[in-house]
Parts: structure tokens; C-alpha cells; sequence
């Protein structure tokens, strides 16, 4: 009856610890993706403001 007991309570245990585990790897995953999106936004966002600005001298540059 203890053996049953332990094997039920070890079972319960590895249940939980697995779903500990994933909720921990889903929220560290989430975590990466948002950084990545943030990073791609900031990276446009520079290029673009960079490709405004040489427009933007180029042009400078032919009016004087």
C-alpha cells in the first residue's frame, strides 16, 4: 500500500514539476520573442530615421 502510495505521490510530483517547467520555459520563451520583436522594431526604426537623415543631407548637399 506505501509503494502504491509513493509511486501516486512521485507521479503527482513529476506532474507538477513538468508543468512548472513549462509555464517557466513559456514565460522565458515569451520573454525572448517580445525582446526579439523589440529589437527588429528599434532596428527599422533606426534604419529608417539613418535612411531619412542621408536623404536628407544628400539633398542638402545639392542645394548647396
Amino acid at each position: 500500500m506505501m509503494k502504491l502510495l509513493k509511486i501516486i505521490v512521485g507521479i503527482i510530483a513529476a506532474y507538477v514539476i513538468i508543468k512548472i517547467a513549462l509555464w517557466v520555459l513559456g514565460v522565458v520563451f515569451g520573454l525572448v520573442v517580445s525582446l526579439v520583436y523589440v529589437a527588429l522594431a528599434v532596428g527599422i526604426v533606426a534604419f529608417v530615421i539613418y535612411f531619412i537623415y542621408r536623404v536628407l543631407s544628400s539633398e542638402q548637399h545639392k542645394a548647396a
